[in-house]
């Protein structure tokens, strides 16, 4: 986000509606700046820098701003591990965490048409030309346009008819928004808080950096038999085990569930829509960890893969347990943005009339880039060895010296040989 210009325009002389006489044509400017976006409302991205991978140190003092669903009783275990505090002081912080919800708290919306800004300088230029209006406001447009390095204005629609109007020799033939369109800027009650955030030099984290090491170490994670009991309890008709369902998964170790998790909100999130557990603080951190707004959170198939994706825990194992549990709907739904029909067969029925397993192949089989190398029979390797290093067998002759025939030779001195 950043600041963006808003002029209106009204006519100062009411004469000119008379006769549309240009000379009598004079406007009041009336200008604004808001810290806003008009093109990306659902960005929900309003400070400049988030980072990850908070580790708690000692002494630790953390600024919460608006909107961080942070148990406030669940730091007692990092107050008595590490000291740490909270505190409404930034100066004195170490570290600031937002939320998503940080954006709906620090902004609003409204609607506004735009014009390109190098189209109104243009307006304003051949305006100007024409030695019309006051000086007075005129400087302030003047003043406005200076700096100003924002593609668009936001207007009304009272401006953007003066900025068309026929009956002015310098209208606009483009530049202008054909209608009016949504837009986020930060409210100014907290304009002050959110700029002195933006322009720290502390850390800012997101939320979900500290809630995973709230729940301390005796915290359990969520394997298959928890997960059976959870889905026994919310598909209970009594509430009351849809309240304690939702309270173990808040309290569970985070890293540990995220795939049973995703699951239970894939399942059973209409139950915990319906349940008043949903607006206590220990279920809108979970949430917060599960990157999923407090209105509306639920999950499809796709969203699971998203989640084991984003905490690496997308393995062949976890995958295997998602098809497991809900291959079906894959099956009955067919593709889906992570998930691939490969191959289609028939009911056993007409398999048994042809008699002949039948499968017609949609997507032929993945390629790695790097393909499994085979690796070497270790015994078998041995043995090769071994034959190898053994010394190279010299056949034997036998002679018999029963037969030999020695012949005697004598040397020039006359001795024998």
């Amino acid at each position: 986000m950043k600041e963006a210009l808003f002029i209106e325009m009204e006519i100062a002389n009411g004469d000119w509606y008379d006769n549309h006489d240009i000379n009598s044509l004079s406007f009041r400017f009336d200008i604004d700046t808001k810290i806003c976006d008009f093109n990306n409302i659902y960005d929900n991205k309003i400070f400049n820098t988030v980072l990850t991978g908070y580790t708690p140190t000692l002494n630790d003092k953390l600024y919460f701003a608006k909107g961080v669903n942070i148990p406030r009783v669940k730091l007692k275990n990092l107050a008595k591990d590490y000291k740490i505090k909270s505190t409404t002081d930034l100066v004195n912080a170490s570290a600031i965490f937002i939320s998503e919800n940080s954006n709906s708290k620090y902004t609003t919306m409204q609607w506004t048409y735009t014009v390109d800004t190098a189209e109104f300088k243009q307006y304003f230029e051949d305006y100007l030309a024409l030695n019309l209006g006051d000086d007075y406001y005129n400087q302030k447009v003047i003043d406005a346009l200076e700096f100003y390095t924002g593609e668009l204005i936001g207007i009304s629609y009272n401006t953007r008819a003066f900025l068309q109007n026929s009956h002015i020799p310098f209208k606009l033939t483009s530049g202008t928004s054909y209608s009016s369109t949504h837009y986020i800027f930060i409210q100014n009650e907290y304009l002050d808080a959110y700029e002195e955030i933006n322009n720290s030099t502390i850390p800012v984290y997101d939320e979900s950096e500290l809630l995973k090491h709230l729940n301390g170490n005796e915290a359990l994670g969520i394997d298959v038999d928890m997960y059976d009991s959870l889905c026994e309890m919310f598909n209970s008709s009594d509430t009351d085990n849809h309240t304690m369902a939702m309270e173990i998964m808040a309290n569970s170790n985070f890293e540990d569930s995220v795939l049973y998790l995703s699951l239970l909100f894939y399942s059973y999130s209409s139950q915990m829509q319906q349940c008043r557990s949903k607006g206590h603080v220990n279920f809108k951190s979970l949430l917060s960890l599960m990157t999923l707004p407090s209105s509306y959170f639920r999950m499809n198939i796709d969203d699971v893969m998203d989640k084991l994706k984003k905490h690496k825990q997308l393995t062949k194992e976890n995958v295997d347990i998602v098809l497991k549990l809900h291959g079906d709907d894959i099956t009955d739904g067919g593709n889906s943005t992570y998930f691939r029909v490969k191959t289609i067969t028939l009911c056993t029925e007409y398999l048994e009339a042809m008699d002949f397993n039948y499968t017609f192949v949609v997507q032929e089989d993945f390629v790695a880039s790097s393909p499994e190398i085979e690796l070497p029979d270790l015994e078998e390797e041995a043995v090769v060895a071994s034959i190898a290093t053994e010394p190279e067998k010299i056949d034997k002759v036998l002679i018999d010296f029963d037969n030999v025939n020695l012949e005697l030779k004598t040397n020039t001195d006359g001795y024998f040989l």
